[in-house]
């Protein structure tokens, strides 16, 4: 599996909390984490499905490219088993 997968919620419209939930719950499975880039409004309802031991983050657009790729990176770099 990958180190971690990057979802851009503005690509995914409406399904994109139905598809965080679902990578967060295979990240858990396949120890991966998933960084998920979220509009505003979709944070609260994101977080709020998220299991509290999940491997999930998420980042409030706007967001810049750098903080994206510096959230990666954490995430890599403090998977279990690195």
């Amino acid at each position: 599996p990958p180190d971690c997968l990057l979802i851009m919620g503005d690509a995914f419209e409406n399904q994109v909390l139905d598809l965080v939930q679902q990578a967060s719950q295979l990240g858990r499975q396949s120890r991966f984490a998933v960084v998920a880039v979220l509009p505003s409004e979709q944070v609260a309802e994101a977080t709020r499905r998220l299991p509290a031991n999940s491997r999930t983050y998420i980042l409030e657009q706007p967001v810049r490219l750098r903080d994206v790729r510096d959230e990666v990176d954490r995430r890599v770099e403090h998977k279990p088993g690195k």
